[in-house]
């Protein structure tokens, strides 16, 4: 049996007022993090790299926006690429209660 490994990904499209918080949140129960932009715009592409740069997620790019299901579908290829072997999604909007 494979060791407990989970990550939560966060599929983005333009939402640079809410990664940040969202990132921070899941981190509180989550440890890592799989951040997928989905062809955001500069700003919140700034905050996205900020993330990564800090450590606080991985960070994958879609260069073109594909919609919520192509993003989660790169985030589960990505999470099993980085060893994971369990992931949880959670919208980038802060619509889902993290606790």
């Amino acid at each position: 049996m494979s060791a407990f490994r989970p990550c939560v990904l966060v599929p983005t499209f333009d939402n640079p007022d809410t990664i940040e918080n969202v990132v921070a949140r899941v981190r509180e129960y989550v440890r890592d993090v799989v951040v997928v932009d989905d062809g955001s715009g500069e700003r919140a592409r700034r905050a996205i790299d900020s993330l990564a740069e800090q450590g606080l997620a991985h960070v994958v790019r879609r260069e073109q926006n594909g919609g919520k299901g192509a993003a989660v579908k790169s985030g589960f290829r990505a999470a099993a690429e980085l060893g994971f072997s369990h992931a949880l999604q959670v919208d980038a909007d802060g619509q889902h209660a993290i606790e």
